[in-house]
């Protein structure tokens, strides 16, 4: 047993850390699935604003030279060039704009700019410049000016009558290219370069921490650390192929680069992040995501170490239900059974099963009350407790019956230690100042075949017991023997019969008449059941009744007795023969359930016979047994006008008390007062009990006269019927007809 708990135990400990293991790799799952995710927005965020970057810059020279296209259709509206106009006209238009210089160029090679100054253009920038003259609008790349300023120039070409006249050309420097892109991104650590996609530097970022005074962008980066050459090939690689990607490098920090093509020239703007501006942000996520996953571990482990400890009290509680007993505290049956198998498969001597009954225990209790009967359950087991040796199993069953499981050498030595145990209780003196003794009965299984079940060596025991309870000769001992199982046997098959047998209207009735004590007139007569066998004999009542009684069928047979009286009084009826009331039979069973009641009723008047023909007896022990109940179903067959007769008065306890509080009509008394009647105390009693009775309005019947002694000695103390074998007889319905 205790290694089954402990295995258990162990089971739900281990089921407990795989559920945390479970989730703590849930946990770590989820957490790097998060970090990967929050990476992954974190860098597309980057190149998203490197995307918006692009977009700003390509519209801001979009406006510029939307701004020159409209300066040069103006400018190619006079008839005639005039030179000095122009330049002054570009220098209004250089007020409204950021450019830092204007200038017109014309098919010659000439240029004029807003300065004043006149140069003649010739080699490649020439070249250069011709495309505008083929219609097209020309950015040039990073060049330095006559002042020394790194500029770049815008050209759009001047068209007049479909023709391209001049071209018009305006330079920024690229430091104001790069204000443009000087907007704040990541909380201020992001910064931009334009570089060309050989990476030669466009404009640079006056940002504290980026590469400063640099022609080159893959040079800087390789300078910077050894470490980026594989970065720096990747992004050349992809602008060479003009792909937008990012690479991650390191000027004494790690950074992010994300580059973009701008759609410029061979243009991409580079986007730069610090690689810990976007691992605080994930880290402050992360950090709050492991605070979390650690209060959801600690929660669920408090959880499943709060439930543990429910299970185990509710464990514990179960327990105490099923294997303590709750009055005397000790062993429950439940208990003994389950140790007392283990102890039988471990413990190969001589064994012997013991079922111990005390005798009408229910008197106990309704004598002394049941916190009495409570306290003598308690006490009973307290010797029990006592008398059994270390390694033998007891405990109380249910009721006032206790089972225990002893080791003997020799049969001697068991059946002493059985007789002092039934000594030590009848001899107890503090229940006998009760004025009570308590009387065990005791079955004894002898454990011959110990693969047998525990319950049923229990059984065993308990039939041993039963033969012997109640039995007036004062053995308080009995062994099981295999005559016992034939009984068993036996009434197995009387069990199984007795379905068939009412279905088959084997039962019948017979009738033993009643006899007025004065007149000697049949008066009435008691219907009793009878079982009739194929082969003509009978089944006596002895054997079935007992049976009947156990399981509940002899609800039926009463019933069916009751249904035949009835019919059997309306055929006397019709036939015009003189008819007397029968009494029948009604079991203590009928106690449990009023329901009968009704039945019974609509039985009578189905047929239509007066009620006051068909009479009802029920025992004083049922009476006792059930007493509330039994006054409120008396109370309801009162008012149907049935007549009740208690049967064999003087077998109980307390009936003097009883007559007072129960309203029977007809008192029977037991066979055993009639045997009385030579004996002066006993006339005395019956004499006593007569006249009270009378005195109360009820008639008095005498059972088992069978003498002529008998019939005048009941007759002289005053009884108003006599029934037994000294007038008749139980007998068949016809002869009871033909004696009517």
């Amino acid at each position: 047993m205790k290694k089954q708990k402990l295995d258990l135990l162990a089971f739900r400990i281990l089921m407990s850390v795989l559920l945390c293991i479970a989730l703590i790799g849930a946990m770590l799952y989820y957490s790097n699935t998060l970090s990967n995710e929050l990476y992954e927005n974190s860098v597309n965020t980057l190149t998203e604003i490197s995307a918006q970057n692009v977009d700003i810059l390509k519209t801001k020279i979009d406006a510029q030279t939307d701004s020159l296209a409209e300066v040069a259709a103006r400018i190619a509206v006079p008839t005639d060039w005039d030179i000095a106009y122009t330049t002054y006209t570009l220098n209004q238009v250089m007020k409204r704009y950021t450019f830092k210089s204007m200038g017109i160029v014309l098919p010659n090679g000439e240029a004029y700019l807003t300065n004043g100054a006149q140069v003649k253009i010739s080699g490649e920038s020439w070249d250069f410049m011709q495309g505008v003259f083929d219609g097209e609008t020309i950015i040039s790349n990073r060049a330095e000016g006559l002042d020394g300023d790194s500029i770049i120039t815008v050209m759009v070409p001047v068209n007049k009558a479909g023709e391209v006249i001049a071209i018009l050309m305006a330079t920024s420097t690229t430091e104001s290219i790069q204000e443009i892109l000087d907007v704040s991104f990541f909380n201020g650590q992001g910064y931009s370069y334009i570089v060309r996609s050989d990476g030669r530097i466009i404009t640079s970022s006056t940002f504290p921490t980026s590469f400063k005074d640099i022609s080159n962008i893959f040079d800087a980066l390789t300078e910077a650390d050894a470490s980026n050459a594989a970065a720096c090939e990747q992004m050349k690689h992809d602008m060479q192929f003009r792909e937008d990607s990012y690479i991650q490098y390191k000027n004494g920090t790690n950074y992010y680069m994300s580059y973009s093509e701008i759609g410029i020239n061979d243009w991409y703007l580079l986007s730069v992040i610090p690689v810990s501006v976007i691992d605080s942000t994930r880290n402050g996520i992360m950090a709050s995501t492991y605070l979390l996953c650690s209060v959801i571990i600690i929660v669920f482990v408090l959880i499943i170490t709060y439930f543990i400890r429910v299970e185990r009290k509710k464990r514990m509680e179960l327990q105490d239900i099923l294997y303590v007993d709750p009055i005397t505290k000790g062993y429950s049956y439940q208990r003994f059974c389950k140790e007392a198998r283990e102890k039988l498969d471990s413990d190969k001597r001589n064994a012997a099963v013991v079922v111990l009954d005390i005798e009408k225990f229910k008197v106990i209790n309704e004598l002394f009350g049941y916190e009495d009967g409570d306290k003598v359950l308690v006490y009973i087991w307290s010797l029990i407790k006592n008398w059994v040796k270390p390694d033998e199993i007891y405990s109380r069953r249910n009721a006032d019956i206790y089972s225990m499981l002893i080791f003997y050498d020799s049969e001697q030595e068991l059946a002493e230690r059985v007789y002092s145990l039934a000594e030590l209780i009848q001899n107890d003196r503090l229940e006998k100042r009760k004025g009570f003794v308590i009387r065990p009965a005791i079955g004894i299984y002898r454990v011959e075949n110990r693969e047998l079940d525990v319950q049923s060596m229990q059984n065993y025991a308990s039939i041993a017991k039963n033969k012997i309870k109640g039995n007036a000769s004062g053995n308080c001992v009995a062994y099981y023997d295999d005559s016992y199982k034939e009984t068993i046997l036996e009434n197995k098959s009387l069990e199984d019969r007795m379905i068939a047998g009412l279905k088959n209207e084997e039962f019948t009735v017979f009738y033993q008449p009643k006899y007025d004590a004065v007149t000697q007139e049949l008066s009435g007569a008691e219907a009793l059941i009878r079982w009739k066998n194929a082969d003509g004999t009978y089944t006596p009542p002895y054997k079935f009744i007992p049976i009947a009684e156990k399981n509940g069928f002899v609800l039926k047979l009463d019933k069916y007795v009751f249904r035949k009286v009835c019919e059997d009084q309306k055929r006397r009826l019709e036939e015009g023969k003189k008819v007397v009331p029968v009494s029948v039979n009604l079991s203590r069973q009928h106690l449990y359930n009023s329901a009968f009641i009704e039945d019974y009723r609509k039985m009578v008047e189905a047929r239509n016979i007066p009620i006051n023909l068909v009479e009802l007896e029920v025992t004083e022990s049922a009476m006792f047994e059930n007493q509330d109940e039994f006054m409120s179903i008396i109370d309801r067959l009162h008012k149907i006008g049935f007549k009740i007769l208690m049967d064999d008065f003087g077998t109980g306890y307390s009936s003097l008390m009883m007559l007072k509080s129960i309203p029977i009509d007809v008192m029977k008394l037991d066979k055993s007062f009639v045997d009385d009647f030579n004996d002066e105390k006993g006339e005395k009693i019956i004499s006593c009990v007569t006249q009270l009775a009378k005195s109360m309005h009820i008639e008095v019947t005498a059972e088992g006269v069978e003498t002529e002694e008998q019939y005048q000695f009941m007759k002289k103390l005053g009884c108003d019927n006599i029934q037994g074998f000294y007038f008749a007889k139980p007998m068949p319905m016809e002869d009871f007809d033909k004696l009517l």
